[in-house]
């Protein structure tokens, strides 16, 4: 076998690992994220949480405190479902599902900042 036959095969393998393992997987991952995001706080900051927002942007974004958004930066990242990434001034956290996959509603953010401009 040929190298790239080999690396073709090991590929086909990984595709199908994968394949099984997000079907098997599903359930309890929404369970997860449903009793961890609890809260359209909590929602709107993981959905946020992209790895293009740095936490000043979530703050401004979310209308949520700093302290907020670091500590379920945390948790989340103890309990699997975001992980740190690296950027110019450090690490940000940037999550690893998508809402929207999970039938979890996405916040509505935009109508948020229109709300915070009449304040």
């Amino acid at each position: 076998m040929t190298d790239s036959k080999l690396n073709q095969a090991i590929l086909d393998t990984l595709k199908d690992l994968l394949k099984w393992t997000k079907i098997t997987a599903y359930g309890d991952v929404k369970k997860i994220l449903e009793s961890t995001l609890d809260s359209e706080i909590k929602r709107t900051i993981y959905y946020l949480s992209d790895g293009e927002n740095n936490q000043d942007d979530i703050v401004d974004k979310g209308n949520v405190g700093a302290g907020t958004v670091s500590k379920y930066w945390k948790e989340w990242e103890k309990i699997g479902i975001g992980e740190s990434i690296p950027v110019k001034r450090g690490t940000r956290f940037k999550r690893i599902f998508a809402l929207e996959d999970f039938g979890i509603e996405i916040p509505k953010i935009e109508l948020k900042k229109k709300e915070n401009e009449k304040r």
